[in-house]
């Protein structure tokens, strides 16, 4: 039997902040319907 020993979570530093997001990718189910969401309602064009 082989134990599993998990660090007590207080004891980590924190992790570092993001300061920048070059890239971001998800599969879209439409393509339309993503492209409406990102342009129409964010204001962001793709």
């Amino acid at each position: 039997m082989n134990a599993v020993l998990k660090p007590d979570l207080a004891t980590l530093p924190a992790p570092a902040a993001i300061q920048q997001l070059h890239h971001y990718a998800y599969k879209a189910r439409d393509a339309e319907e993503t492209r409406h969401f990102y342009e129409d309602i964010l204001g962001l064009p793709l």
